[in-house]
Order: structure tokens, then C-alpha cells, then sequence
């Protein structure tokens, strides 16, 4: 893809859920290593299945954990657009998403949401 002029950079999923290598992405080592040797810019988001702020604080530690000697030249996205939040209050949204921002931009990363237009409007 580098090659194909089409690619300037990735955004690589690195994991969904919580803290457990179980949920980390199956390709995550592979592709993270590749856009590293490859010199392609990247960036990571997290799948998340949070419906509560501890959830949340243990899935931006399993961002952490991940990105531990990684070379990111993009923010850390928080994939938040499951059904178990869209069940929640916008207050708890909130909370949770406050939670795992606040826990990655204390670890020095910049940060964001990733979610698509419908869900965040709705």
C-alpha cells in the first residue's frame, strides 16, 4: 500500500475491551511493526466495550500496555459507538470517555473519539 501513492498513514486497531491479552487485535504486533519499517505514519484507536469508568480506565491501560516502545505519529482513538453505550445515559458517556482521554493524555499521547456521525449524533 505504501508504493501505491493511496496511503499517507493508519490508524490501527491495537484491541477492544479491556485490559486482557485475549482482547488484543490479533494483528496489532504485525501491522504496528510493519508501518514502523516500512515508514508509513500511524496512529491507534481501541474497540470499546465500556459501561463503566472502571472499564474505561482498564481499557486505556491496555492502550498503554500496547503501545509501550511504539513510534505513533497519529493520536490514540477511543472507539466508543457499541450498543452497551449507546444503553447508556449521555452523563455516563461522558464519564466513560472523560476517564480513558484523561488516562491517555496524563501518559503524554494526544487523544480522541472515534465514532461514526449517526451514532454520536444520536
Amino acid at each position: 500500500m505504501k508504493n501505491s501513492g493511496q496511503v499517507d498513514f493508519a490508524i490501527i486497531r491495537c484491541g477492544f475491551g479491556m485490559n486482557e491479552t485475549k482482547q488484543d487485535d490479533s494483528k496489532w504486533k504485525y501491522n504496528s511493526s510493519e508501518c514502523e519499517r516500512l515508514g508509513i505514519p500511524y496512529g491507534v484507536y481501541l474497540y470499546s466495550y465500556a459501561d463503566t469508568v472502571a472499564k474505561a480506565k482498564s481499557e486505556a491501560n491496555h492502550v498503554i500496555r500496547l503501545i509501550k516502545g511504539k513510534k505513533l505519529s497519529y493520536p490514540i482513538y477511543y472507539d466508543m459507538e457499541d450498543a452497551v453505550q449507546a444503553k447508556l445515559s449521555k452523563s455516563n458517556r461522558t464519564k466513560i470517555a472523560n476517564k480513558f482521554l484523561g488516562i491517555i493524555k496524563n501518559a503524554g499521547y494526544e487523544c480522541g473519539i472515534y465514532a461514526n456521525l449517526n451514532w454520536w449524533n444520536n
